[in-house]
C-alpha cells in the first residue's frame, strides 16, 4: 500500500513492507528489518522525513520517503480490532483474573533508560489499560535487558527480573493463543507450553502403566517359577524317601538271604557229617553241579 496521509513531527508511524506508485510495479522495502516497526517522526521536509525507531535497526532513520510509513494513532495500540493484533488486558474484569501483580511489575519496569514508546506501553499497562501484545513484549524485553544496567549483579536485579518475567509469561500466553488463531483470552488453559507438558505427563503415565504391566507379568512369572521350584523340591524329596525305603527293604532282604544261606550251610555240613565218605562226595558233586547250572 502507499501512504497518502500528511505526516507531522511527533506522529507515530509504522514502516510498510512495500509501496506502489501510480503506474509503477510494487516496490519492496529495502530495509526488511524495519517492516512493521513503530517510529516517531522527528523531521518533515516536503515528502522526506526523519524518524526515531522504537527498536534497534540497521538503518540510520534519516531521509526516508514519507510514502514508506503509515500513521498510527495511539488509540490503535489499545483498540481490539487494530491490525488484528492481540491485546493484553491489565484490567481485572477484562482479564477475568487478578492483574494487580502485573500492573505493579509494569510500573516498576518504567525507566528513563527505555525508549519513550516502551515506557508509554508500560505506563498504560500499569494504569490497567489493554495494550498491544507485541508492543508490550518489546517493552518487557527491553526492561529485562535494562535490569542489569539499573542494578548490576545485586539481589534487587534478580528480584526485578523476576517481576518482569511475570509480565513476560502473560504476554507469551496471549501471543501463543494469537499464533494458534485463538482469542487472546478464553476459558480453560490453552497454552502450547502447558499442552506440551500435558503430553509429556501423559506419555510418562503410559510408560509407568506399561512398566507396571511388565512388572506384574514378571511378578507372576517369578511366582510360577517359585511354585515350580517348590514342586520339584517336593518331588525330589518324595523320590529320595522312596529310594531310601527301597534300600532299607533290600538291605533287610539281603540280611535274611545271608542268614538263610548260613543256616543252609550249617544244615548241609551237619547232614554230610552223618554220611559215608562216598555219600558225602556225591552230595558235594551235586552241589557243584547245581552251582554251575545256576550260574549259567
Amino acid at each position: 500500500m502507499t501512504n497518502t496521509t500528511t505526516l507531522a513531527v511527533g506522529d507515530t508511524v509504522r514502516a510498510l513492507d512495500e509501496i506502489q506508485m501510480p503506474g509503477q510495479p510494487r516496490t519492496g522495502n529495502p530495509y526488511p528489518a524495519v517492516v512493521g516497526m513503530l517510529a516517531e517522526v522527528t523531521r518533515v521536509e516536503d515528502n522526506v522525513i526523519d524518524v526515531k525507531w522504537s527498536g534497534s535497526t540497521a538503518d540510520h532513520g534519516r531521509n526516508w520517503g514519507a510514502m514508506w510509513f503509515e500513521k498510527v494513532e495511539i488509540t490503535e495500540l489499545t483498540a481490539p480490532e487494530a491490525f488484528g493484533r492481540p491485546l493484553v488486558h491489565f484490567d481485572d474484569e477484562k482479564a477475568a483474573r487478578d492483574r494487580s501483580k502485573a500492573r505493579a511489575a509494569a510500573r516498576l519496569a518504567v525507566s528513563r533508560i527505555l525508549l519513550d514508546e516502551d515506557n508509554e506501553v508500560l505506563r498504560a499497562a500499569a494504569d490497567g489499560e489493554s495494550v498491544d501484545a507485541y508492543a508490550l513484549n518489546r517493552a518487557v524485553l527491553a526492561a529485562m535487558r535494562s535490569a542489569s544496567t539499573r542494578l548490576g549483579q545485586s539481589t534487587g536485579r534478580r528480584l526485578m527480573a523476576t517481576e518482569f518475567a511475570h509480565l513476560g509469561h502473560i504476554v507469551q500466553a496471549v501471543l501463543e493463543n494469537h499464533a494458534d488463531n485463538l482469542p487472546g483470552y478464553g476459558p480453560g488453559e490453552r497454552s502450547r507450553v502447558l499442552e506440551e507438558v500435558r503430553e509429556t505427563i501423559t506419555s510418562a503415565k503410559r510408560e509407568i502403566e506399561h512398566a507396571g504391566a511388565v512388572n506384574q507379568s514378571l511378578t507372576q512369572d517369578l511366582a510360577a517359577l517359585r511354585q515350580e521350584r517348590s514342586d520339584l523340591t517336593q518331588a525330589a524329596s518324595d523320590e529320595r524317601r522312596r529310594l531310601c525305603e527301597n534300600i532299607d527293604t533290600l538291605r533287610g532282604n539281603l540280611s535274611q538271604t545271608i542268614r538263610e544261606a548260613n543256616e543252609f550251610e550249617a544244615a548241609l555240613a551237619y547232614a554230610k557229617s552223618m554220611l559215608t565218605d562216598e555219600q558225602a562226595a556225591q552230595v558235594e558233586a551235586f552241589a557243584d553241579g547245581f552251582r554251575v547250572g545256576a550260574s549259567d
